[in-house]
């Protein structure tokens, strides 16, 4: 067997490429890479994570075996370690209203997910643009302040305009903005037109979101038997609460009370081990 140096290299995007310095052609040579300080943690023993044969890679006949050996890049069967760093935290980190889900088959899903509580359906606010509105606000040569019907989000994409012509803002400038109130720095006259145009995110309608089989905060130790919902269902009657399963009642006489809103007093304590889910529009 005729040994050859590898002479490695690594690219400004992370990927490490080896090479064979000499003639790598003849039948029944192979390549044996073995360390971890490219590859992955440092281990006394590292494990073979990727195994190529074949001819295309590094030449010679079919029968020719590669072997790299590493410990969490390269693997035979991508698993959940893919989102390992070294010391065992994730490398892939959700976001607010992110989640990040490895299948059993190394497959990484990063979906959008609701805030508010587990299980929530889409419950962020869609951005909105209010066009060419007129600020509620009267002008009489006296008055320099006038309210939008939305505050403008985010604050800088307000757009105002006095008789066709776009102002700044600034406290040195042309009108200042706190909320949705617009201050003037020179007062407008009597027949000047005031527009503004600026994207905003509405007030949420109660009712118009829903948290499916939530998880209410609280131990179920066989001894407490107060729990806490994200939210406060709207109608309160409209709250479907499960026990193993089992829709409850609510009501003093019932299964359970809901009061201040949130906070859930079932009529029994629950046992260890049982499940408690919610769900309802808010």
């Amino acid at each position: 067997m005729t040994a050859y140096r590898v002479i490695e290299s690594s690219g400004s995007n992370g990927s490490i490429q080896f090479a064979v310095d000499g003639d790598f052609s003849s039948s029944g040579n192979f390549v044996f890479v073995t360390g971890s300080e490219r590859l992955g943690v440092g281990t006394s023993t590292p494990a073979a994570r990727l195994h190529v044969s074949g001819s295309t890679i590094f030449g010679g006949s079919a029968s020719d075996f590669h072997q790299i050996t590493g410990s969490a890049i390269f693997a035979t069967g991508l698993t959940g370690s893919l989102t390992q760093l070294p010391d065992g935290r994730s490398y892939l980190v959700a976001g607010d209203n992110v989640t990040i889900v490895t299948g059993s088959n190394g497959q990484i899903t990063i979906s959008a997910a609701g805030s508010g509580g587990s299980g929530h359906g889409s419950t962020t606010s869609n951005i909105q643009m209010s066009w060419m509105e007129t600020p509620a606000g009267v002008i009489d040569g006296l008055n320099s302040d006038f309210t939008l019907a939305y505050a403008p989000s985010p604050p800088n994409a307000l757009m105002l305009y006095v008789n066709g012509v776009l102002q700044s803002q600034g406290l040195d400038k042309d009108f200042t903005l706190s909320s949705n109130t617009v201050s003037l720095i020179e007062t407008p006259s009597v027949g000047d037109q005031v527009i503004a145009t600026y994207s905003y995110v509405p007030v949420p309608i109660a009712g118009s979101y829903t948290a499916w089989m939530e998880i209410p905060v609280g131990p179920i130790d066989g001894v407490n038997n107060n729990f806490t919902l994200a939210n406060s269902p709207y109608p309160s009657t409209a709250l479907m609460l499960y026990y193993n399963g089992v829709l409850q009642r609510q009501g003093m006489s019932a299964d359970y009370v809901l009061t201040g809103g949130k906070n859930i007093t079932i009529n029994f304590v629950p046992e260890p081990g049982s499940n408690i889910q919610a769900t309802y529009p808010y």
